[in-house]
């Protein structure tokens, strides 16, 4: 699979949205051969948006790594796939800990030729904070 370098949303194509931020670090990541991309996160967009996206079923696969020593219950927020909840709550730190790989996969349909994953801050909590997206068009599972 080609990984695409993050970058600001522009219409017509895709890229994350609003004021973010990249956090890096060279420590080793665990639970991940993927150490290139795990050792750089986004922090504090709200959206990823893929414009012009055929109708039809899609895997978005998240990966979160804490690149910090952030503790439990300081960064908390949910995680919207086409406008569902898929993950609510999310504390990377409390679930995984500091400095190791936490990944998810959700299948979403898309039935407006824009595929939509947004981030929610929970007032009084960090910012959200996303290492790697992939989408994958999935047409066995429509």
């Amino acid at each position: 699979d080609a990984w695409s370098p993050d970058r600001k949303y522009t219409a017509g194509s895709y890229g994350y949205q609003g004021n973010g931020t990249i956090q890096s670090t060279g420590r080793t990541i665990a639970g991940t051969d993927e150490q290139r991309m795990f050792r750089n996160a986004r922090e504090g967009m709200y959206e990823y948006r893929f414009d012009n996206v055929p109708n039809g079923t899609y895997t978005v696969e998240l990966g979160f790594a804490e690149l910090s020593s952030t503790k439990p219950n300081k960064r908390v927020f949910d995680v919207l796939a086409e406008g569902t909840q898929v993950l609510p709550s999310l504390d990377i730190s409390l679930e995984a800990g500091t400095y190791k790989a936490l990944t998810r996969e959700y299948t979403v349909k898309v039935t407006d030729g824009v595929l939509n994953v947004r981030f929610v801050t929970h007032n009084g909590f960090g910012k959200p904070l996303l290492n790697t997206l992939r989408v994958t068009d999935r047409p066995d599972k429509s």
